[in-house]
């Protein structure tokens, strides 16, 4: 959560009386609603005392150099957003937006609202368009959203305002929420520190309004009558259980943990064959929504970070350092397909793909730029995003079909896919292929608890059956792995789990060693045939790993990363 407090002078508060539970501060008599008056007595109003208003020198959100003397003859409301918040920082800036509205096009020729970043991990000016596009702020002709690239320039703002800011390891930015009232001449006159409660929402920006209006010397009465909506909400999204969700191992002893730590899902490294993990998920963001991964080599991975609350955009990351950095955030403009187990794909460090608003993006340069790819056919349901080596994007989703973009095409090839016949038309899910060199590839199909895989041998043309229908205990694509010619999936065995590999070669099923004694595997991960990993449940309320270092003979319980105080 954001912080309400701020760091001031006391020199500079005048002094605050309090009456009858409200904060007054020479209130516009005869001018509050009863919704305002609620929101003075929760959010305040504090005189200034008209000392000067602190400059600054930043870009605003199109790139053009701004100061605050810019807009000298002009009233100033002044906040700190977050672009990337999913609660305060949109409510905040729709309250603003709505003073606009309550004062009419005349008055607001003569206000200038201001919001100047508070997140330093998101300080591009990309990141600040999203969010003004997102809350309709890019439509307000006095609306300026500022920034810096220069963190030092922008840690200098926030001092100059007291306020503070921090990035914990979890969650959100920390960061103080206020409204400055600046006068005309540059002079702050009121200071409010607005609280997140939607039944004040128009309240406060009806007393935002009064204010203005009294330090403009205009009269009459507020324009507007019908209330600023609030924002949207992202499709609610909870945090399962505790414990691993998703296993990866580059090599013996680096790999790649994903786990829920509710409210949040994490992403953990380990460089010593996961004796211990590291926390190195991206932060400056929730996580509250979840995570989507890619892992293409070893050291390298990307993440996406699935909207929540009132963040509607996804965000993705890339580190090339074993999670050690990462690089710059992207904002996306909009969000994955709800549901989509596998909405991101990496080919390499440079080259990844994402399925966002109905449709693919691509970067080829670590994620610095991404371009909207050929629209994808009406109708199609997308869950999950795979490459082959000759760079065509492979679309899977539901149905027995793949949706192939070529890497020189400029329209999406729809290739059936061989299906058993007591299955066809029977609600059949399609996971992303797998591919290895020359062209061969294969693709993982569900239906009704039961899997079967097609293979290719022409980088996907044509499709043939390689392994029959076999009953499984999970069908997401963390529960299919591809590694050195077999096929990993997992079954229930009495009060246990058993591994099973397929041969495409011989179109046979296999199980591998002993089962493990835990029900409920979600997530399967092997290097080679002797050494894997399986996510399976530790109890009713949280899962653990399990690995095997003999082809499944034993299977022990690998440890599991601490989570970080806070969490």
């Amino acid at each position: 959560m954001k912080r309400r407090t701020i760091w001031l002078a006391a020199a500079a508060l005048a002094l605050i009386v309090v009456l009858g539970g409200r904060l007054l501060a020479g209130e516009p008599s005869g001018q509050l609603s009863a919704a305002a008056t609620a929101a003075l007595a929760a959010d305040g109003m504090t005189p200034l005392g008209g000392a000067r208003a602190p400059d600054f020198h930043l870009v605003d959100q199109n790139g053009h150099p701004v100061s605050l003397s810019d807009f000298r003859g002009k009233a100033v409301i002044l906040a700190f957003l977050d672009p990337v918040c999913w609660l305060e920082c949109p409510f905040d800036a729709q309250e603003m937006a709505g003073v606009d509205r309550l004062l009419g096009p005349a008055l607001s020729k003569r206000l200038q609202l201001v919001a100047i970043d508070a997140n330093p991990d998101y300080l591009g000016i990309a990141s600040l368009q999203h969010f003004d596009a997102r809350e309709n702020l890019d439509r307000l002709p006095n609306w300026t959203y500022a920034t810096s690239p220069s963190l030092h320039t922008i840690q200098a703002v926030w001092k100059a305002y007291g306020v503070a800011v921090s990035v914990p390891a979890h969650g959100m930015v920390d960061h103080s929420i206020v409204y400055y009232l600046i006068g005309p001449q540059g002079r702050e006159q009121f200071l409010s520190t607005p609280t997140t409660n939607t039944n004040l929402f128009w309240g406060t920006s009806q007393l935002l309004a009064v204010y203005i209006k009294r330090m403009l010397g205009a009269t009459g009465p507020l324009v507007a009558a019908a209330p600023q909506r609030l924002p949207k909400d992202a499709p609610a999204v909870a945090i399962g259980p505790p414990g691993p969700v998703a296993v990866h191992f580059a090599s013996a002893r680096q790999g790649w943990l994903v786990a829920n730590s509710p409210p949040y899902q994490l992403l953990y490294a380990t460089d010593d064959g996961g004796a211990t993990w590291r926390d190195v998920g991206p932060s400056g963001v929730t996580q509250r929504g979840g995570l989507a991964w890619s892992w293409p080599a070893p050291g390298v991975a990307w993440a996406m970070v699935r909207p929540y609350g009132w963040m509607l955009d996804a965000t993705v990351y890339r580190t090339t350092t074993d999670g050690a950095s990462w690089g710059t955030p992207r904002v996306m403009s909009g969000a994955p397909p709800t549901g989509a187990p596998a909405p991101l794909a990496a080919r390499s460090a440079s080259q990844a793909g994402a399925l966002v608003s109905g449709g693919l993006w691509t970067t080829a340069d670590g994620g610095a730029t991404w371009r909207k790819a050929t629209p994808l056919p009406a109708g199609a349901a997308p869950t999950g995003l795979a490459w082959s080596p000759d760079g065509s994007a492979w679309v899977s989703g539901a149905g027995a079909r793949l949706l192939r973009l070529p890497a020189s095409g400029s329209a999406w090839q729809p290739i059936s896919l061989p299906t058993p016949a007591k299955f066809a038309g029977t609600g059949i899910a399609t996971l992303p292929p797998a591919w290895q060199p020359g062209g061969q590839g294969g693709v993982a199909l569900t239906a009704h608890g039961w899997l079967w895989y097609d293979v290719t041998a022409d980088g996907g043309t044509t499709w043939k059956p390689a392994l029959p229908p076999i009953q499984v205990s999970a069908t997401g694509p963390d529960a299919v792995e591809v590694a050195g010619g077999g096929v990993y999936v997992l079954r229930q065995a009495g009060s246990g789990t058993a591994v099973w590999r397929g041969d495409p070669a011989t179109g046979t099923w296999t199980q591998i060693g002993s089962p493990l004694p835990a029900t409920g595997a979600a997530a399967v991960d092997f290097l080679d045939p002797t050494r894997g990993w399986v996510v399976a449940a530790a109890g009713p309320k949280a899962s653990a790993l399990w690995r095997t270092q003999d082809g499944g003979r034993t299977w022990q319980r690998a440890p599991l990363p601490v989570p970080a105080k806070g969490a």
